[in-house]
């Protein structure tokens, strides 16, 4: 009997050991990780957050209202998760739904899971409705025990603002995307939207952050920018508007500040275009819309307007109404007119000094049959642009200086110095400059009505009142003509006999001249100037001044 190899023998049960113990090890670790599996899976049962009720149970308490879906899916790869349609959101017992959603796509992750955190909600085609003013439901902000909440995204969605007119159509914001993190009840909110805005339509792009919330008194501050906003959607008035600037404050004061450029403003009337440009500050009531001008800026040619007002609604009035207080001073006065005459050059040129008050009312009715305007104003070293205009103001003070004029020349003449004396007189009749033309006017219904209005051309002084009829260009101005010469100086021949004899009428009560009934009518394109016959004859046969 052969002796047993002992050694070869332990080799090979050697060998034979490794492996099971290798294989007990290896399902020992199975064990041990299908035990953790299991046990994470339990866990993860137990706390999946993703049920349909848990899901609008989490929703309830950080809104605190009621919330409710028309069809529920649980999502689990590659995001766990859900998908909501026809999402409706209520306030207490009112049954006026305020928000509605298309789809809402909750995701997590594996960590989310067990901390209960949401990485990202998804919201499409969402409709806000404002309640109306004076609505006892009221939004109380987000519940501080709530689940947390990384980014929420809002696509292609509206928010809509009721009118204060039962029956009128809300005006609708066009939001195209809002991106909202981190979602805290006790912190700041960071932002970051694009939308529509719906008077004038344009686009605005904002971003900032806001909150904690605290109702009308949550902090709020941020950039934005408007841009292509069309000003023809409002009736009168044409050209497409941008701006730029920051705000903040809180919801119930946004302090706003910023630049505004329209390269092509028009009143449509005119047909007229200028580059307006304007710096502002000024406060928005994010509550209720209102906006107030603490100082506008607005630069238009060689004219500059200072600004401010507030644009607002009125108790028992439909929209908001401009009431802007206007001052300006070394401005142009033909940078003004060329706003609202349609011809090629405004009627008159110079230095203009104004201030007053606008008011612009909100409706459909055209622009210079609702803009209401009154003021003070003051023009210097002013001319008329027309030639046919001027040329009867040339005659006008040609006529009030004839007896001066006649006087310097036959002193001249005496002295034979008659060509000296001819070259005087042609500049003594160049075109007069009328200074110091001053007055009120008050513009309502497109037609201006001026009183305490005065000027001075050489020889005269004009004091005057009537209108001018901004649409039509119909003017009707009446007063007084103090004149340095007499009236029977002003023609020639028969007709200055027969003035010689009225003379006495309308002598000045002190010094040398005339005191003349004047009237200017016609329009624009053809305006005349004369004696105020039913006045003159008056005084004649009342033998009144």
């Amino acid at each position: 009997m052969p002796a047993l190899n002992t050694q070869a023998l332990s080799s090979k049960s050697g060998d034979y050991s490794r492996p099971r113990f290798a294989r007990k090890r290896l399902l020992l670790g199975v064990v041990i990780a299908t035990a953790l599996l299991v046990l994470l899976v339990a866990l993860l049962i137990a706390r999946w957050p993703f049920r349909q009720s848990a899901v609008v149970s989490a929703f309830e308490e950080a809104a605190g209202g009621k919330i409710e879906m028309g069809s529920f899916r649980q999502t689990y790869f590659p995001s766990p998760g859900c998908v909501a349609e026809r999402v409706t959101y209520r306030l207490g017992s009112d049954p006026r739904s305020l928000v509605t959603v298309d789809r809402l796509t909750v995701q997590s992750n594996l960590l989310g899971l067990l901390t209960r955190h949401i990485s990202r909600i998804r919201v499409d085609g969402m409709r806000v409705f404002v309640p109306p003013a004076g609505s006892r439901e009221k939004f109380q902000g987000l519940n501080p025990g709530s689940t947390g909440v990384d980014t929420i995204e809002i696509h292609e969605s509206t928010l809509e603002v009721p009118r204060k007119q039962p029956g009128k159509p809300a005006v609708a914001f066009g939001i195209h995307q809002i991106t909202l993190h981190p979602i805290t009840s006790v912190g700041s909110i960071h932002f970051a939207a694009r939308f529509t805005n719906p008077e004038p339509p344009g686009e605005i792009a904002a971003s900032g952050q806001f909150g904690p919330w605290k109702g009308v008194e949550t902090p709020v501050g941020g950039d934005y920018m408007f841009q292509n906003a069309d000003l023809g959607t409002f009736e009168g008035i044409a050209g497409i508007l941008s701006s730029q600037g920051r705000f903040s404050g809180t919801l119930r004061h946004i302090n706003v500040s910023g630049k505004i450029s329209i390269p092509d403003f028009e009143v449509k009337r005119s047909e007229h275009r200028v580059a307006l440009n304007s710096e502002f500050k000024a406060y928005v009531d994010g509550v209720n819309g209102d906006t107030f001008l603490q100082h506008v800026s607005s630069q238009f040619s060689k004219t500059t307007v200072v600004s401010e007002g507030k644009i607002a609604g009125t108790q028992g009035h439909r929209g908001k109404t401009a009431t802007i207080n206007l001052k300006t001073g070394n401005g142009r006065i033909e940078d003004i007119l060329r706003l609202f005459t349609k011809a090629e050059q405004p009627p008159m040129a110079g230095e203009v000094s104004f201030k007053g008050i606008a008011i612009l009312p909100p409706g459909k009715m055209r622009f210079l049959k609702k803009v209401e305007l009154e003021g003070d104003f003051g023009i210097s070293d002013s001319n008329f642009t027309r030639p046919s205009t001027q040329e009867k103001v040339n005659q006008l003070s040609q006529n009030a200086q004839t007896e001066t004029r006649e006087k310097i020349e036959k002193e001249d003449k005496a002295k034979g110095k008659e060509q000296e004396a001819k070259e005087e007189v042609a500049d003594r009749s160049a075109p007069p400059v009328v200074s110091d033309l001053q007055g009120h006017v008050a513009l309502k219904n497109g037609t201006a009505t001026f009183s305490n209005l005065s000027f001075y051309i050489p020889g005269a002084h004009a004091q005057m009142h009537g209108t001018y009829d901004l649409i039509s260009e119909k003017i009707d101005l009446h007063g007084t003509l103090k004149m340095d010469s007499d009236l029977s100086d002003t023609a020639h021949g028969a007709k200055a006999v027969v003035l010689k004899l009225i003379d006495p009428f309308f002598k000045k009560k002190r010094g040398g001249g005339s005191d003349v009934p004047v009237k200017i009518g016609g329009d624009y394109h053809n305006p005349t100037f004369g004696m105020d016959a039913g006045k003159a004859s008056k005084r004649i046969f009342s033998g009144a001044k």
